[in-house]
C-alpha cells in the first residue's frame, strides 16, 4: 500500500496541492513516487495499492504511465482524513481482493532511500516478524537530536525475531531538550511512518482500538464505487475521525514491533532536508535549476521555469518558481508553515 494523500507544504513553493511532494523531480528524471514504486518492484512485490484523493488521480496516472507501471489498484478517497483511516481503507481493499492473511506494507510516497539492497533486507525482516500478528514498523537510528521526527521507544527483544523489539511507546516530535535525551538514552529511534503487518493483525487491533474508524472504512470500501482499476471509497469515509494512523492505534496496541532499519532514509520534508541529500559543490551549494551564483556557501538554490541571481548566501535557502519564492536560513527552513499560515 502506497499512501499519496499528503500535500507537502513545507515545500512550498515547489509543492501544491495539485502537485504535492510525491510528484516533484528533486532528484533526477523520476518522482520521489516514481522512486517508491520501483523500489518496491525491486524487492519482488508485483501488485499495489495506491491510495490518494481525486485531486491528484491525473497527475498519479501520469507518474504510473511514464514509469510503465501496472498491477495498481486506485482508492480514492472523498476527503481527507489523514494517515488512520486511508490505512484502514487500503487495508480492507486489500483484505477484499487477495484475502485477510495477506501479508501487506504500507509506505509513504515520498521517502527517500538510496540503499534498495538494504531496504530489501529490512522488509523482508519485517514481514518475518508481521508472521507472528505484529504490527510492525521500521526505526530509524538518530544521528542527530531531530525536533522534526517523532520517535519510537524500544522495549524488550522480541525473541527469534532477527533483532525486532516490542515497542514501549510513540512519542511525537519531541522540544530540543527532549531529542537530546532520547538520543543519549539509545533506546529510541525516528518514527519512519512505514509499517508492515497482515491484514488480520490489522483488523484484529482496529476492530479494538478503533473500531469507529474501521468500521467506517470497511463500510466505504463495500459500498464504494468500482471503475476499471479504481475503487471510489462510499461516503461512510466521510464520516471517519480525521487522525493519524500512530495516535488511533499504534498508540494503544500492545502488538507493536520496530525493526531497526538497516538503510538510509530522508523523509525530505522540508528544504534543509532536500538540501541534506542533494549533491554539493566546492562551497557545499546545491542547486538545481536555472541560477547563478557569486560567493555563495553552503546553500540550497532551487529554481523551476525562471532563472535566479544569488549574491553573498551564507547557510540559506532560495526557492524561486512563477507560482512564489521563498528565501530563509536553511536552520529555519522547517518553519515554512509558520509564514504560510499567518494572516
Amino acid at each position: 500500500m502506497v499512501l499519496l494523500g499528503g500535500a507537502g507544504t513545507r515545500l512550498w513553493p515547489l509543492s501544491s496541492d495539485a502537485r504535492p511532494k510525491q510528484f516533484l523531480r528533486l532528484f533526477g528524471a523520476r518522482s520521489l513516487f516514481q522512486l517508491t514504486m520501483s523500489r518496491l518492484q525491486g524487492c519482488g512485490i508485483e501488485d499495489f495499492v495506491l491510495v490518494t484523493n481525486g485531486g491528484l488521480v491525473t497527475v498519479l496516472r501520469e507518474d504510473l504511465e511514464d514509469a510503465a507501471n501496472s498491477g495498481c489498484d486506485i482508492v480514492l478517497e472523498p476527503a481527507r482524513r489523514d494517515s488512520a483511516p486511508a490505512i484502514a481503507a487500503g487495508v480492507a481493499r486489500i483484505a477484499t481482493l487477495h484475502g485477510s492473511d495477506v501479508t501487506i506494507a504500507v509506505l509513504p510516497s515520498d521517502h527517500l532511500i538510496p540503499d534498495e539492497a538494504a531496504f530489501k533486507a529490512s522488509l523482508e525482516s519485517a514481514g518475518k516478524v508481521a508472521g507472528h500478528g505484529w504490527l510492525t514498523t521500521f526505526g530509524i537510528r538518530p544521528t542527530f537530536p531531530s525536533t522534526a521526527f517523532g520517535y519510537i521507544e524500544r522495549g524488550a527483544a522480541i525473541p527469534k525475531s532477527e533483532g525486532a523489539f516490542a515497542v514501549t511507546r510513540f512519542h511525537e516530535k519531541p522540544a530540543q531538550a527532549a531529542a537530546e535525551r532520547y538520543l543519549a538514552a539509545g533506546t529510541f529511534d525516528w518514527n519512519s511512518g512505514m509499517f508492515v503487518f497482515r491484514a488480520d493483525a490489522f483488523a484484529r487491533e482496529a476492530a479494538e482500538h478503533m473500531p469507529d474508524i474501521w468500521t467506517a472504512a470497511s463500510e466505504a470500501v463495500a459500498n464504494g464505487v468500482a471503475e476499471a482499476d479504481t475503487l471510489t471509497l462510499g461516503n461512510a469515509f466521510k464520516d471517519a475521525r480525521r487522525t493519524s494512523i500512530d495516535f488511533a492505534l499504534m498508540e494503544k496496541s500492545a502488538r507493536v514491533a520496530t525493526v531497526p532499519a538497516a538503510f538510509g532514509w530522508s523523509d525530505v520534508g522540508n528544504w534543509s532536508a532536500v538540501y541534506d541529500v542533494l549533491e554539493k559543490d566546492a562551497s557545499g551549494n546545491a542547486v538545481v535549476g536555472n541560477a547563478k551564483l557569486e560567493d555563495c556557501k553552503g546553500s540550497l538554490v532551487i529554481t523551476d521555469g525562471i532563472p535566479a541571481a544569488a549574491m553573498g548566501l551564507r547557510d540559506a535557502v532560495l526557492i524561486a518558481t512563477a507560482e512564489g519564492t521563498f528565501t530563509a536560513p536553511l536552520s529555519r527552513a522547517a518553519d515554512i508553515k509558520q509564514v504560510l499560515d499567518s494572516k
